[in-house]
């Protein structure tokens, strides 16, 4: 099998020289300012948004969830800020890249699109249509491991071209592990386990079509950016790719393929004229103490807050690291309890 990395890590070689720090400030002055004129992503829960994020997640920025349970709450956490995005057109395009099945997560994505335009008071015509005419702004890339990816993301990172609107967006590629520059069209994609997958509000079975159609929004804007790249990217189970990387890839080719994809990712974020906020779904493992180390008193060792996977591996991607554990009720009152006890 010829490995993909010889020819993708060329470039990742070619370091700049030095640049003045004034013209570094310059440049990161300019896309603050440009940042400043995208809508934050926000998940509508007014603490959350409020209180957690100050206002939303910004474009333009890699953003880390690690939850403890990434096919629950953390795949959620990826999703539903991103539909809501693309149901209130604060975001035009969306691509979620995912190593779960195509079935289950387009399923998702629907639920959550029926759940948000519920709470809009529409009759269920009306959601039947927004519904439509939204997710037909959304991608689905099906990938097997982390080389999977390089071709979307190398897809991505070319200029854009005009083209007419794909018959439908909700798409699947299934990318190979080793074959970077095979991210291409096909005229029709399918997996043997949608056969006979019947979706919400009728949809059809997802396919992959180049034919053109006219769209049921502004067809001139969605024609010359129907190949730009989307203002949100969600990898979910993140956590997956890097263990299926570790597992069959030497230690430091592992390291260097992640550095690379380190840099491709932040450059996606902030040198493209969208400026995407890309979204990286992880999942946590439980913190394990020594017998010796650990308390005797249940209601401490409780208190103890799961750990993100691949901690220092993963934080390297990411601008900013938001850990989703649960903490029971019980455990919130002895914390409090010994906060008094405390004085603090």
């Amino acid at each position: 099998m010829d490995d993909p990395l010889p020819d993708i890590m060329k470039d990742f070689y070619l370091q700049p020289g030095p640049v003045c720090a004034s013209t570094l400030a310059s440049k990161e002055a300019s896309l603050q300012d440009r940042l400043a004129g995208f809508q934050p992503l926000q998940y509508g829960c007014t603490e959350l948004d409020g209180a957690v994020l100050l206002g939303g997640l910004q474009r333009g920025s890699v953003v880390g969830i690690s939850a403890d349970n990434a096919d629950g709450f953390g795949l959620l956490m990826g999703l539903q800020g991103t539909i809501r995005a693309i149901l209130d057109s604060s975001a035009s395009r969306a691509l979620v890249i995912t190593p779960k099945p195509l079935a289950s997560v387009s399923k998702l994505i629907m639920e959550i699109a029926k759940s948000e335009l519920l709470k809009s008071g529409l009759q269920h015509e009306q959601i039947e249509e927004k519904c439509r005419s939204s997710l037909d702004r959304v991608m689905l890339s099906v990938v097997f491991d982390i080389d999977g990816i390089w071709p979307t993301i190398s897809e991505l990172l070319q200029p854009c071209v005009t083209v007419a609107s794909p018959s439908i967006a909700l798409e699947e590629q299934n990318t190979s592990s080793h074959k970077p520059d095979q991210y291409i069209t096909a005229a029709e994609i399918q997996d043997s386990e949608d056969e006979d997958l019947s979706y919400p509000f009728g949809h059809d079975r997802i396919k992959y079509q180049n034919e053109s159609r006219a769209p049921s929004y502004d067809a001139q804007n969605e024609s010359s950016s129907a190949m730009c790249s989307p203002e949100i990217i969600v990898v979910t189970h993140f956590s997956t790719l890097l263990t299926s990387l570790f597992a069959r890839r030497e230690k430091t080719a592992a390291h260097k393929s992640l550095a690379l994809l380190r840099a491709r990712l932040q450059r996606l974020s902030s040198s493209t004229s969208t400026n995407p906020l890309i979204l990286l779904v992880n999942s946590t493992t439980e913190e394990s103490t020594e017998t010796t180390l650990r308390s005797i008193f249940p209601s401490v060792r409780g208190l103890r807050p799961s750990r993100p996977s691949f901690g220092a591996v993963f934080n390297q991607f990411l601008d900013l690291h938001i850990l989703c554990t649960e903490v029971l009720q019980d455990n919130l009152d002895s914390l409090h309890q010994i906060v008094d006890a405390c004085g603090h």
